[in-house]
């Protein structure tokens, strides 16, 4: 996503206009909600503490009820982004003990509500993004862009907010 985006740029009117309801949280998150494809997604944008630069977005995919709709769902989302930015960086499936891969005994969300399976993959610095995607421990499948450029301008306006103020 472009390094200029602010929390007040017309990145939310295009959404409003795409019929997507977006509201600004406070100075640094806005917020919206509505279609993408079939499933209601909810996305919020977080900003620097300066300068109001975006620099994360972050997804939210409906909250499945089944392993199998969830990790169908994340395994096309994988493909799809591997498509697009090449192979991943980094890619966590991870199965803890007693729960296996491939068992499908319906144990599977009850091991990722208590983290003990992991599904996230990475694509670190693809085109100024690094992006990932991940299973939440509610259910959710979860995709994060960050802006590269603006993360780096994030932690320098963070110190020096933190220098003025003590």
């Amino acid at each position: 996503f472009p390094s200029h985006d602010t929390i007040n740029s017309p990145i939310c009117i295009k959404l409003q206009s795409q019929r997507v309801y977006s509201k600004k949280i406070n100075d640094l998150i806005v917020s919206a909600s509505g279609k993408m494809g079939f499933e209601e997604i909810d996305v919020y944008g977080y900003a620097t503490p300066i300068t109001k630069q975006i620099f994360k977005i972050v997804a939210y995919f409906p909250e499945q009820d089944e392993w199998e709709d969830l990790k169908s769902s994340y395994m096309r989302t994988k493909q799809a982004i591997t498509d697009k930015y090449g192979e991943p960086d980094d890619v966590a499936e991870i199965f803890e003990p007693p729960y296996e891969d491939g068992k499908n005994d319906g144990s599977e969300l009850g091991g990722l509500s208590q983290e003990k399976i992991v599904f996230r993959t990475i694509w670190a610095r693809r085109a100024n993004t690094n992006i990932m995607i991940e299973m939440t421990k509610d259910f959710h499948l979860k995709l994060t862009y960050e802006n590269a450029q603006n993360m780096y301008l994030k932690r320098k306006e963070v110190a020096q907010f933190q220098n003025q103020n003590f």
